[in-house]
């Protein structure tokens, strides 16, 4: 997998770097502010990867995207370089250190920028001395002002259109890669087609409801939770859900259900249809409580290989009945509180384990990628940049959070909630100091989004119940939005429902977290988000607590007016 990569440019040693350079050095004048992460000789510093040798570089298309829009711990530099300067700098990079991989254009930059070739070097070299020192001093303003990467964007507007309604609970929207329909998963067990015209249509997909747990009206988190369709699809048809099943047989007693992940097969005739009777279980895992299933389902656009979010089994503070001393989150011997990582192509009849996962030929299960979680409800991979994968988890009293959880470790449940140090004894309060280290002396991971709890609000320009993960967006529609995570809240008012859509931004300080804002309210509560394949977004809601009623609907999210 690839590393996450850390980029900070020095706002004013650029603007001198590209000042004082001609058409010549200049790529290697605005490499001096990358060094600091990725070595004097493209060696890699830290979580920056190397650039030596590095292969990913060798598609101009990937390295240019990379320095436009940034990835999962990289800002986009669109609006701080202009094309020749970014073609500049991706040339130093693709031919030094050994690196053999070609120039790259202006006309170039221009094209994956989606635009005409801005600024030459001519433009960079002949200003004047106090050109550069306006130019340094009105990118510092930028950054003390919105302290965010993609400061110098235009503001976001957006705006949101009602496409389907009459839904129960819908938790999530996906599409096959390529493909312009539409599939919505509703908890109580339906799966539904929107076609390019946004119509549903009559006949669900598939229909898991007679094999669901019975689900409450009322604040139920169980359910059809998860949905992820192979990376080949379009050649063998095979799709992936996780839900609530009735509590199996071999099951500790007093349990409440057991938590399923299943493939399916569409019906070859039929591709509006799947095929009901071909399910092959995957994985079954027992649930102590009805609460904390985590449920989210995503395959790598790098291994391929397929994530499974699961919660640490229910109730509170991971400490009740079928809960370990130490908790789920931090017990590596359970499957509860952890993503896994799988290989569905392998291992018939049910998986293989990647042999890089790390707790492979240590104590733990093999399966587990990463552990540490409460709840992670929703999480993603970035289609673009270096394909980060977002994984959101619902806080315990105090705080919400967003982690980028690329990297294998432990995410920190139930030692903290968020960046704060927690005790199951007193949840309320967030002890000055703990041990930041898990049982084996691992560090605990930190998230790159955090917000406080409504009654915890003080001065955050956000405050919420329960945090909904989202996308990073890499549509077309709304181009202001282009690398930035978009995600929400349930509601902002336990009384009555305030969804929220919220936006957060890469800030050019390493380690800090992500500059945040609302985007829009809602009259509804916000249970999902969806992402179709073309990159454009959707927000998912109800105005029920639970999985009853006909309020659910599907928001487009679109350019405001």
């Amino acid at each position: 997998m690839t590393q996450r990569t850390f980029v900070t440019f020095s706002t004013v040693a650029l603007a001198l770097a590209l000042s004082a350079g001609t058409a010549q050095n200049e790529g290697e004048q605005v490499y001096q502010q990358c060094a600091a992460c990725h070595g004097a000789e493209g060696e890699g510093i830290g979580a920056a990867p190397a650039l030596a040798g590095n292969q990913n570089l060798q598609e101009a298309s990937y390295h240019i995207s990379r320095i436009l829009n940034g990835g999962a711990g990289m800002p986009a530099f669109r609006d701080q370089l202009s094309d020749a300067e970014i073609a500049a700098v991706a040339t130093f990079e693709r031919t030094s250190w050994g690196n053999d991989f070609g120039e790259v254009t202006a006309e170039q930059v221009a094209q994956e920028r989606g635009g005409q070739a801005t600024g030459g070097s001519e433009d960079t070299t002949g200003q004047s001395e106090a050109g550069a020192e306006a130019v340094s001093e009105e990118r510092t303003n930028v950054e003390e002002t919105a302290g965010t990467a993609s400061a110098a964007q235009s503001p976001v507007t957006i705006s949101t259109e009602v496409i389907a309604e009459g839904l129960v609970s819908p938790v999530q929207l996906t599409a096959p890669e390529g493909d312009d329909r539409r599939f919505v998963v509703d908890r109580v067990g339906m799966i539904y087609i929107l076609n390019a015209d946004d119509q549903r249509l009559e006949t669900p997909f598939l229909n898991l409801s007679d094999k669901l747990v019975d689900l409450q009206e009322d604040f139920d988190e169980r359910g059809l939770l998860g949905l992820a369709f192979h990376p080949n699809y379009a050649e063998n048809g095979h799709f992936y859900v996780y839900y609530s099943s009735p509590l199996r047989e071999s099951a500790p007693d007093n349990w409440d259900h057991t938590a399923r992940v299943s493939e399916f097969t569409v019906l070859a005739d039929k591709p509006n249809r799947a095929d009901p009777n071909s399910e092959r279980v995957l994985l079954e895992v027992d649930q102590p409580q009805f609460n904390h299933n985590g449920g989210a389902l995503a395959f790598s656009p790098e291994d391929g290989y397929l994530y499974i979010a699961l919660g640490d089994g229910g109730a509170a503070d991971d400490v009740a009945l079928g809960h370990p001393p130490m908790g789920h989150g931090q017990d590596v011997t359970s499957l509860l509180g952890n993503v896994l990582r799988i290989d569905v192509d392998r291992g018939w009849p049910g998986y293989a384990v990647p042999q890089d996962n790390p707790l492979v030929d240590k104590e733990g299960h093999d399966e587990i990628y990463s552990w540490g979680w409460r709840n992670p409800w929703r999480m993603s991979f970035d289609r673009g940049g270096d394909h980060g994968l977002f994984v959101a988890t619902n806080g315990q009293n105090l705080w919400e959070a967003v982690y980028e959880a690329s990297e294998p470790g432990n995410y920190g449940w139930n030692l903290l909630e968020g960046t704060h140090c927690f005790d199951p004894k007193l949840p309320n309060e967030s002890p000055e100091n703990c041990a930041r280290v898990g049982a084996n002396g691992e560090p605990l991971q930190l998230p790159v989004i955090e917000y406080p709890h409504l009654a915890n609000q003080g001065d955050s320009v956000v405050a919420g119940a329960s945090v909904i993960g989202g996308y990073v967006y890499r549509g077309a529609a709304i181009p202001e939005l282009t690398g930035r995570y978009v995600f929400g809240d349930w509601s902002s008012d336990f009384a009555e429902p305030k969804g929220q859509l919220l936006m957060a931004t890469l800030t050019n300080t390493p380690g800090a977290l992500w500059a945040l804002e609302q985007i829009a309210q809602l009259d509804a509560y916000v249970l999902g988000f969806g992402e179709d394949s073309s990159g454009e977004l959707y927000a998912l809601t109800t105005e029920s607590t639970g999985p009853t009623g006909t309020t659910g609907k599907v928001h487009r999210i679109v350019a405001g007016q």
